[in-house]
């Protein structure tokens, strides 16, 4: 799969962080794919609110319809935490995260214990593969956000 970053910015605001990443991905079969992510993070004294939207529009022949519009995929992830204990760089966070699916079908999981890094590495520290692995992983996992009416181009 060829990768290009299209655009990305970060901006640190008062009360947390904000990004924006559009890249595009070739598959082997010659689909091309736009991804965009929002994530907005927002923090609280010992509690934070992710907002994240990612989006990603096929532009396949199999995948198109009849007038060439691509196929576009949208979720929407809010993420409410509550910080936990600190151990070394991680801390120990109750998370719960709710998807909104293309379909609007809302999904929501019950609360979950994670480790969380103490520090978030900046956009300009992390690799462009690394980004791109990282929205890849998040349209993935929302998961349940399988729309089954639409085929959706496959990677050989």
């Amino acid at each position: 799969m060829q990768s290009r970053l299209i655009s990305k910015s970060e901006s640190r605001l008062e009360d947390g962080t904000e990004i924006t990443l559009i890249f595009e991905t070739i598959g082997a079969n010659g689909a091309k794919r736009i991804h965009k992510a929002y994530v907005r993070r927002v923090e609280s004294g010992n509690s934070y609110k992710i907002f994240s939207t990612f989006g990603v529009s096929w532009f396949a022949e199999d995948a198109s319809t009849s007038d060439g519009t691509p196929w576009v995929s949208l979720q929407c992830t809010i993420t409410e935490g509550v910080k936990g204990e600190v151990d070394g760089d991680h801390r120990t966070d109750t998370i719960r995260l709710t998807t909104i699916c293309s379909d609007g079908t809302i999904l929501q999981n019950p609360p979950a214990t994670v480790r969380v890094l103490l520090h978030t590495p900046a956009l300009e520290e992390i690799s462009f593969q690394e980004m791109v692995d990282w929205v890849e992983t998040k349209m993935q996992g929302g998961l349940a956000c399988r729309l089954t009416n639409l085929k959706v181009p496959e990677e050989p």
